[in-house]
């Protein structure tokens, strides 16, 4: 082929559908020429088409393939650190940089040798004071010593992520001094680290984190997840629950963005909503009746998400949960509610009772169901139900299979 054509070629091979899986990269890679192989894997580990896993796989393939003294392995154990970070990973992340550095001392690049090595050294305490922080502000708790300590170093250790691309490394640390605040009167920031004007200090900084970081790369997005479920913490503790649900909710699409593909945080639509989520939108129902997540979703225009009860519970040998059960009734109540009002709307289901009775499968899912009056069924509303019951998810139970009933009095 010639060269011309055999380049175009491979720009369909690798623009024209994205990778899917690390054989498709593979695939690619064993049509391309020798030389190419690197970059190929390279770009398929940069992207953000691939799961974690296999992003880290192209990554190991191309560093193989790469000589000794290859500039771009630095950028490659930097973008590795990023995606164990991710992956959370903590471990593994230190070991890329531990490489990168040893790179660094084979390349002679003694600006690149120091940057990873202070990275290196500190990202163990900068992850830690960060966790204790996080603590301390969502529990309305003083900060340690150590969390400020660490706060006041952070600086050298931001800049030598942001040196090295290690955008990771950068909002950590600035993540960190959200939380910490004025590190130059540490003594003030221990001893009166509690109260209503700490938190609107803590607020109010986090808030310009989410605001400044929201177009960080996708690896690093989970910092700004972090960031919102802290400020939903803070204000579920003062009594904001809307507020603090709106929070909690604007992580949950931040995870979805973030979660590289194969993370226990990357969870197929529509259930993206995480247990904490869920725990609050729970408190909402209870305390201000009758206040929905779904109901501020739908005024917000955003995706609708749910919890995956079916996470919990035992099919094996776990007993039917009844009232954890009707904590999932309530999270999927309002698609069915959607359901009897869109009824209404055709006429369908005016100056009726609706009457739905459904299966709980012993898997957490959905099994047959039963409509009345009769005469809805085959309809757009019976169509409705089973929709909504392909996205109904309960708590797995062992034993005979247990039933749900409800009813809906519609008006005209």
């Amino acid at each position: 082929m010639a060269p011309f054509l055999f380049v175009l070629a491979m720009q369909s091979v690798l623009a024209g559908a994205a990778p899917s899986s690390i054989r498709d990269v593979d695939g690619a890679a064993r049509k391309a020429r020798s030389s190419q192989r690197v970059g190929i894997y390279l770009d398929a580990a940069a992207a953000d088409d691939l799961s974690g896993r296999d992003r880290l796989r192209a990554l190991d393939r191309a560093i193989k393939r790469m000589k000794r003294k290859d500039g771009r392995r630095l950028k490659a154990r930097v973008l590795e650190a990023q995606i164990n970070a991710a992956l959370g990973r903590n471990v593994s992340r230190r070991t890329a940089l531990k490489n990168g550095k040893r790179d660094a001392q084979r390349l002679k690049d003694r600006s690149a040798e120091r940057h990873l090595g202070l990275l290196l050294d500190q990202d163990r305490a900068v992850l830690g004071a960060l966790s204790d922080a996080s603590r301390a502000r969502s529990e309305g708790k003083a900060l340690s010593r150590s969390s400020v300590d660490v706060a006041r170093e952070v600086e050298h250790f931001a800049a030598a992520a942001t040196a090295m691309g290690d955008e990771v490394g950068v909002l950590r640390a600035d993540l960190l001094l959200a939380l910490v605040g004025d590190v130059d009167h540490a003594a003030d920031v221990v001893s009166a680290a509690t109260g209503d004007d700490v938190d609107d200090a803590v607020l109010k900084r986090v808030g310009r984190f989410v605001r400044t970081k929201r177009r960080a790369k996708t690896e690093a997005r989970h910092l700004v997840a972090d960031a919102l479920r802290l400020e939903a913490a803070v204000l579920a503790r003062r009594g904001q629950l809307t507020a603090a649900v709106s929070s909690a909710m604007a992580a949950d699409v931040e995870d979805s963005i973030a979660a590289l593909p194969g993370t226990s945080a990357a969870t197929d639509a529509p259930w993206g909503r995480r247990r904490e989520t869920a725990a609050l939108c729970a408190r909402l129902r209870r305390e201000q009746p009758p206040a929905h997540c779904g109901t501020i979703e739908r005024k917000a225009g955003t995706e609708r998400r749910f919890y995956n009860f079916a996470l919990e519970g035992d099919p094996r040998r776990g007993a039917f949960d009844a009232p954890r059960e009707d904590d999932a009734l309530q999270e999927y109540v309002i698609l069915l509610e959607d359901c009897v009002q869109a009824g209404a709307k055709a006429n369908l289901t005016t100056n009726s009772t609706v009457e739905i009775e459904w299966a709980l499968r012993n898997d957490g899912t959905v099994g047959s169901y039963d409509l009345r009056p009769m005469r809805l069924r085959e309809t757009s509303v019976d169509a409705c139900f089973k929709d909504a019951f392909t996205i109904y998810r309960h708590p797995r139970y062992a034993g005979e299979m247990q039933h749900m009933r409800l009813s809906f009095e519609v008006g005209e």
